[in-house]
């Protein structure tokens, strides 16, 4: 916003969404300059304008320094940044995203995890508690029960899986997915919230997660997410 001013979206447990102006925040010497970057949590405290609110000071709690200091956590966090955007609507109550936002951005901030599989784990949970829970527990056509030794399939538009047998029957055959991928999308989108982020999964199947994922996603918000096609280009 102009020359010195930027414009931030601040994500907020008590209102959404919220679009503000940080007052010199581009010039090195402005006080907001250092407090207003990406990934920063803290308690913001702001002035109602008449179209945007104004920042007037801010308590930075945690500043996920190491994240913005790797190159793939910055995309991973960065699409779980614009998930949680997507997601968010302005001026309603946003505890339980921000919190599990915030839980994912730790576990990505932590040495030694699997940074994909903790980025898609937060996308499908995030979807999946804002309304587009998939039905992964039995045959959406015929009501059989999933049990891990038959070829699922897995209708992403629909947000269902198909055993084989009814596949057979009406020819559609969907997304094949693992015995693996569906025991961790069965424990992502049914764990406490401060244990979902508490699995391993071996990487050609973290793979076949995050397709499945991705395509989850984009069909299910219809969005186009800037930050899917950065990471395609340039990680994958």
């Amino acid at each position: 916003m102009g020359e010195q001013d930027k414009r931030v979206t601040i994500l907020t447990k008590e209102g959404g969404k919220l679009q503000a102006i940080a007052k010199g925040a581009k010039s090195s010497r402005g006080k907001l300059s250092g407090s207003t970057q990406l990934f920063y949590y803290g308690d913001f405290l702001l002035d109602k304008g008449r179209t945007f609110y104004y920042i007037r000071e801010v308590q930075i709690l945690e500043s996920f320094y190491s994240i913005r200091q790797d190159f793939l956590k910055v995309s991973y966090g960065a699409f779980m940044l614009e998930t949680a955007t997507v997601l968010s609507l302005d001026g309603q109550e946003n505890r339980d995203l921000l919190f599990l936002l915030l839980k994912g951005l730790m576990a990505l901030k932590a040495e030694g995890q699997d940074d994909q599989t903790i980025a898609m784990t937060f996308a499908m949970r995030s979807v999946s508690d804002n309304g587009f829970r998939p039905q992964i527990d039995h045959c959406d056509m015929c009501g059989r029960p999933v049990d891990e030794g038959s070829a699922w399939a897995f209708i992403i538009g629909r947000g269902a899986l198909i055993c084989p047998d009814c596949q057979r029957k009406t020819q559609e055959y969907g997304k094949r997915v693992s015995a693996t991928v569906l025991r961790a999308l069965k424990y992502i989108v049914t764990s406490p919230v401060d244990r979902v982020y508490r699995f391993a999964i071996l990487p050609e199947f973290g793979q076949e997660l995050a397709s499945l994922v991705e395509e989850y996603v984009v069909t299910h918000t219809g969005q186009n997410y800037a930050s899917l096609n950065f990471m395609k280009k340039n990680l994958l």
